[in-house]
């Protein structure tokens, strides 16, 4: 009996682990690039403004218009773009 307990305790930490590592990842239209900001358009028109270094704006702009999987940071409050690739 303990070996199911256990068995079903390795299954709920594991499906809670998998879930809080996808939780900042999420796929967006880049809709406009700003000098030290990017809005990017979600499912149901919902809209999220995130900040950018202004190097990055170079590197974004083939994106511009396309479907792109967006990996997020928490700096100070603030939402920060920390990856972000093409989605087909």
């Amino acid at each position: 009996m303990k070996i199911k307990w256990l068995g079903v305790l390795c299954v709920v930490g594991f499906c809670m682990g998998a879930t809080d590592s996808l939780a900042d990842e999420f796929l967006w239209k880049l809709s406009r690039i700003d000098s030290d900001s990017v809005t990017l358009i979600g499912a149901n028109d919902a809209r999220k403004i995130a900040k950018i270094e202004k190097n990055d704006r170079p590197r974004l702009a083939p994106f511009l218009g396309k479907s792109v999987k967006v990996r997020f940071q928490d700096l100070k409050g603030e939402q920060c773009v920390v990856k972000l690739e093409s989605w087909k």
